[in-house]
């Protein structure tokens, strides 16, 4: 009969297990474990899904002049698990309705339009997801990359996406 000692702490990052037959198990803390994924906080994984934020959602942000796809990298610190932009005017963009409270209309390409984020990710999230994996190393990607692109209209709201009713403020 094997009968295993106490577990010794040999280092921060390692445990020991032995035997009396001499047989040696060394595990690895899951701290380490996380950081040689890259899956730590600000970690390698994080700095991937932030960049592939940034780049998916470029063709939904509204663009006139290209300064608030300018400010999503430049407001953006990579790794962070935040997206910033960083213009006065973002959030107005964002949920389509101006100072006064009038809904917004959006030139500059079909897709480009409010709550860009929430449009992105129902075409992307499955790619994205795909990306972190790799980039994790992951033997096989579980999450299958999505080749079919959805259209959602840019006047329909983060509720009207999720399947729920219309917001108040759109009524």
């Amino acid at each position: 009969m094997t009968t295993f000692a106490q577990p010794q702490v040999q280092s921060i990052t390692e445990f020991v297990w032995g035997d009396a037959m001499g047989i040696r198990i060394t595990l690895n803390s899951f701290r380490s474990i996380l950081e040689k994924r890259g899956l730590d906080a600000g970690g390698s994984v994080q700095r991937v899904i932030d960049s592939a934020v940034l780049r998916y959602s470029e063709p939904f942000v509204p663009k006139r002049s290209g300064a608030l796809i300018a400010s999503g990298y430049s407001g953006t610190k990579i790794g962070s698990g935040k997206i910033v932009y960083t213009k006065p005017y973002a959030a107005y963009q964002y949920y389509g309705r101006s100072r006064s409270g009038k809904a917004l209309r959006y030139a500059g390409g079909s897709r480009r339009g409010s709550y860009w984020f929430v449009r992105m990710k129902a075409v992307y999230a499955q790619t994205i997801l795909a990306e972190a994996a790799a980039a994790a190393g992951a033997k096989k990607s579980v999450v299958k990359s999505s080749t079919k692109d959805v259209y959602i209209p840019p006047y329909q709201n983060v509720k009207t996406v999720l399947g729920m009713r219309r917001s108040p403020i759109l009524r």
